[in-house]
């Protein structure tokens, strides 16, 4: 079994508008049922078509009891035998949708259908099987619908899939799914898959003419998944192939509940790239188990995201897990999901009324690593009840996620209490929606770079926890943020750039245009290296690194990195610049003193920069008590002779000069102590 998103973005056109209001009329007087026992198609806005062609609109639905969820899972019958077969059939979604939830449900309000948004769709041709699952009684029903090519297609993306040691032809090769997501507000989906020469083609109707589209392979077990390709579409576009590799590393775990069982989910587990930035990885989970693939050339720093749709809100979701390739190698890291079993509430108000709009809310847990969200009511059904878990007693914190396309903010309005922390099971917090100030500028890209996706680029305005205001940027890098009066920290983040200067700070009384400005950068160079003489054994977790072009954050580049505890190593990402690198500070040794570097504007290179300390304590202090005296010789003896410990750092114990520790310096230092004899050299650990 492979499976693949059916489609990344979330498809927000109503059926009103697909199909028109006879259609939804029609579709809505349907009677609701207290069972899950009806699938209901509707292509082009005909609910009688029994069939689709590549490139119609296809809408679905089921019915359930009123305000139940229902699990659905849409599946490409590819041996068209009508019955689903894990090890040939390939899974296209699995998704919970709620009656009444509208960023899954057409319908507002629970009426016992769950109607899911649809748009175009463009499929390999061949049988898909639709089943839904009432979460609620746990009835269900499968319907199938079958797709047919589309004839003479307008567009079409082609190419070949290459795997290595499985030359064409190769059941390998065969039925490779390859997925294309437009960029702009083009809704549906757009799907090849292979034959056994790894040949595929996409077919897209003129809606998609002149549109930017993602083309992605899904992924192959043992191999590395190629990169995505961006494509403008025009007539056939040709040569669109892709290449596994042979992986370098990998990561792979399970998903379980905070019990250590289990959970047969269909989720979707993301890796994405913090250096230099441009890459995503994932699959679905099979079995329980995911495993995701690097090769040679991905290795570097990443974050282990898994897709919520179907653990909220019977399980708190874990945040994301950050690693390195270089000091994690091949591991296992198991999500785990905290099973919810008490409440917290939020209140929301409009200018101190009741109000008009839904919005998402977002609760987490410091002490559990996770969070959930829950969607709030309007009018007087304004307080929402958001599943949480008991094992953390008092460290929640709430919010509403003021960027959420499906429940958006109303134009100009801020929420003066952004978030709430450290709070109980049981408690209730207010969440006040407020009239805010304008603060507007542009964020420029440096000119070494090459074009940056704007809608990957966040802005932020700081006064504390509970009063914050951030946005996404706007295309040519203008942003505008409402935000309440007082005095802000302001920073910008992008996955894998940095900005100049790093943070500023401004004091906001009403509308605020200009002054506020930002360059940003693509960090390209990745900084690694080893705090040289310092032991691991004296070293703790919040140790670090910091790089900065200026004399602070607020007139160059600053960017900070912790020092790996275990290894005394660290990596910092840098962009173009002449740097000055801030390193921390040990009792009883001299910090290193050339700490500067210059990074150019080559793309995607590494430095090595190891940060060199030397030990103040005198020389000969194997057993590092503050002094040379016969405990040090006795220390060396065990070392040498008994397999003791080694001094730290080991080139404390040279005492003769030479570039060994050996019984000789053990002699040295009894001849010093007893025999009147040279002192320990100095410099023993240059």
């Amino acid at each position: 079994m492979r499976s693949i998103y059916f489609a990344r973005k979330a498809v927000k056109l109503s059926i009103c508008l697909l199909f028109g209001i006879f259609a939804i009329g029609s579709f809505c007087a349907q009677p609701a049922f207290a069972v899950t026992d009806y699938i209901y198609f509707t292509v082009n806005g005909d609910t009688a078509m029994p069939a689709l062609i590549q490139g119609d609109s296809l809408s679905w639905a089921s019915n359930c009891d009123v305000g139940s969820s229902v699990y659905w899972e849409i599946w490409f019958d590819a041996n068209a035998n009508s019955v689903i077969d894990e090890e040939t059939d390939l899974i296209l979604e699995a998704t919970t949708v709620t009656d009444g939830d509208t960023s899954t449900d057409v319908n507002p309000i629970p009426d016992g259908w769950v109607q899911f948004p649809g748009g175009i769709v463009s499929l390999p041709v061949g049988p898909y099987i639709f089943t839904a699952l009432n979460l609620s009684d746990s009835t269900s029903t499968q319907r199938i619908i079958s797709n047919s090519e589309m004839s003479s297609p307008p567009n079409q993306i082609t190419g070949q899939v290459f795997i290595p040691g499985h030359p064409a032809p190769d059941a390998i090769l065969e039925n490779i799914i390859i997925s294309s997501e437009a960029n702009d507000d083009l809704r549906g989906a757009f799907i090849g898959a292979t034959d056994e020469n790894g040949l595929y083609e996409i077919n897209i109707t003129d809606v998609g003419t002149g549109v930017t589209f993602y083309v992605e392979p899904t992924s192959v077990p043992g191999f590395a998944k190629p990169i995505d390709q961006i494509v403008v579409v025009s007539g056939v576009v040709g040569n669109i192939n892709f290449t596994y590799q042979i992986p370098a590393d990998s990561v792979y775990g399970y998903l379980r509940d905070d019990s250590g069982t289990l959970l047969d989910f269909f989720d979707w587990v993301t890796c994405e790239e913090q250096y230099p930035g441009d890459l995503e990885k994932g699959m679905r989970l099979k079995d329980s188990r995911y495993v995701i693939y690097f090769a040679e050339n991905e290795l570097g720093t990443w974050q282990i995201n898994l897709d919520s749709d179907n653990a909220i809100p019977e399980y708190l979701v874990p945040n994301y897990f950050s690693f390195s390739h270089d000091t994690l190698f091949s591991f296992q890291h198991d999500l785990i999901l905290t099973r919810t079993d008490t409440f917290i509430y939020a209140r929301v108000t409009e200018n101190g009324g009741l109000p008009a709009n839904q919005y998402e809310i977002g609760v987490s847990s410091v002490n559990l690593d996770s969070w959930t969200r829950a969607i709030s009511g309007i009018g007087s059904e304004n307080v929402t009840a958001i599943q949480i878990s008991s094992l953390d007693t008092d460290s929640w914190a709430v919010w509403i996620n003021t960027e959420d396309d499906d429940y958006p903010i109303p134009d100009g309005m801020i929420f003066k209490n952004i978030t709430s922390s450290n709070l109980s099971p049981g408690d209730t917090i207010d969440l006040e929606l407020i009239d805010g100030n304008l603060v507007s500028d542009v964020i420029t890209l440096d000119p070494g770079d090459t074009p940056i996706n704007w809608e990957d680029v966040w802005i932020a305005l700081y006064a504390s926890v509970n009063k914050s205001y951030g946005t996404y940027v706007e295309s040519g890098g203008v942003y505008n943020i409402y935000s309440d009066t007082g005095t802000f920290f302001i920073g910008v983040s992008s996955q894998g750039y940095l900005t100049n200067p790093a943070y500023r700070f401004a004091a906001i009384h009403g509308d605020t245009t200009g002054g506020l400005g930002f360059t940003i950068n693509k960090a390209h160079c990745r900084v690694t290296g080893l705090l040289v003489n310092i032991p691991v054994s004296i070293l703790s977790t919040g140790y670090s690194v910091s790089a900065r072009t200026g004399t602070d954050g607020t007139d160059g580049y600053l960017v900070n990195a912790l020092i790996d505890s275990l290894s005394g190593t660290y990596t910092i990402n840098l962009c173009d610049g002449d740097w000055t690198l801030d390193v921390p500070y040990f009792d009883g040794y001299t910090s290193p003193t050339e700490l500067t570097l210059t990074i150019g504007e080559s793309p995607d290179t590494v430095q090595v920069f190891d940060l060199v300390y030397t030990a103040e304590r005198p020389c000969g202090d194997a057993n590092n008590d503050g002094s040379v005296n016969m405990g040090d010789a006795v220390y060396l003896i065990n070392f040498i002779f008994r397999d003791g410990a080694p001094p730290s750092p080991l080139c404390i114990g040279k005492t003769n000069g030479d570039e060994s520790v050996n019984v000789g310096d053990a002699v040295y230092l009894i001849n010093f102590i007893f025999k009147d004899g040279e002192p320990p050299f100095e410099n023993c650990c240059p």
